[in-house]
């Protein structure tokens, strides 16, 4: 699954696990909203347990929740949580510093990038979940 599908993955499970009751939610079910299978969702689950803003319980009553209230979960929380190297890379091997475009490209695609990533931060960081459930209008 590519990280772009795996953090839209990830939101919408966050969002299922906001539940009233504060009860835990199987990853079947979850699977069910989001229309894949249960190993998939167990697999982001993992990741946002590991960063903290999951827990999981195991056993025939067992499931996740969020580990903290979704006003206090960000949507960059979650980016960050997945991340892996940022939403562009660069090519591992350095480009023929003798081409007039390789000998410069990598240093300004780094500034591109860096501006590009503080933008989306800044946006990521103002919408938590219970602020997208309430642009969704969905009640808890």
């Amino acid at each position: 699954m590519s990280s772009n599908s795996r953090y839209t993955v990830a939101i919408h499970a966050l969002l299922l696990l906001e539940g009233p009751e504060g009860g835990w939610v199987t990853s079947g079910w979850i699977a069910g909203s989001v229309n894949t299978n249960p190993v998939v969702i167990r697999r982001v689950l993992r990741v946002l347990q590991a960063e903290g803003l999951v827990e999981a319980q195991k056993g025939a009553r067992g499931g996740y929740r969020l580990a903290r209230p979704g006003r206090a979960i960000s949507l960059w929380d979650v980016y960050g949580a997945l991340r892996e190297d940022g939403p562009f890379g660069l090519h591992p091997s350095a480009p023929n510093p003798r081409c007039p475009i390789g000998s410069r490209i990598q240093g300004r695609l780094r500034e591109v990038y860096g501006e590009t990533e503080a933008s989306m931060r800044r946006v990521l960081c103002r919408t938590t979940l219970d602020g997208l459930r309430r642009q969704l209008a969905v009640a808890r």
